[in-house]
């Protein structure tokens, strides 16, 4: 066979490839946007924005309990991501109803807002309970900086999984070892005395 002749072949394949890698894409993004990035939980920091007005930065590092699986971070990221979400929705709800009546366009907007609280609290309180955070914070107090909460922990919690994670993105650990490496960094966080997420 002829490289003319199957260079069409190769073109058409290429060409079918796009919208399956796009298609990829888009369902990483989803699957971020509602399980989040990371399997195992995630990393609060204050905007620099933030911490430039108030001089504090602080970290916040959640993780779920080993074994969480995709419905359950969506679930806690739902109840993470409500304030902004819910309040997008009850933003929409009152411009929706505003034409109809004032009262029912602020009925609407507090009432979709509440009940996503309500539910989202109940539906993740389980699953809440057992997460595990730890906490670091610094603040530069005229010339003296100031530090609160266990920085050393959550500096090598997190590299711990975020190594874990790398290693079993490259096939170097199967999800049995990521799980108990996952594991480990849970009982650690958890022997700190660190609280569980309310």
């Amino acid at each position: 066979m002829s490289t003319a002749s199957r260079l069409p072949s190769a073109l058409e394949r290429r060409s079918g490839d796009r919208p399956r890698r796009a298609g990829r894409r888009v369902e990483r993004c989803l699957r971020v946007l509602s399980e989040g990035r990371h399997p195992w939980g995630y990393l609060d920091q204050t905007s620099s924005a933030s911490a430039h007005r108030s001089g504090v930065v602080s970290h916040r590092l959640v993780v779920f309990a080993p074994g969480t699986n995709a419905a359950e971070r969506r679930i806690l990221m739902a109840y993470r991501q409500w304030p902004l979400v819910g309040g997008l929705g009850a933003l929409v709800t009152a411009m929706v109803l505003a034409p109809v009546a004032s009262w029912a366009a602020l009925v609407g907007m507090l009432g979709l807002y509440v009940a996503g609280c309500m539910v989202l609290a109940r539906v993740s309180r389980e699953l809440r309970r057992a997460c595990r955070s730890v906490s670091a914070s610094s603040m530069v107090v005229g010339t003296t900086l100031h530090r609160a909460g266990d920085a050393r922990t959550l500096g090598a919690c997190r590299a711990a999984l975020l190594a874990l994670e790398k290693r079993k993105d490259r096939g170097e650990i199967g999800e049995v070892e990521f799980e108990a490496g996952w594991g480990q960094v849970y009982a650690t966080i958890t022997a700190a005395g660190q609280p569980s997420v309310r």
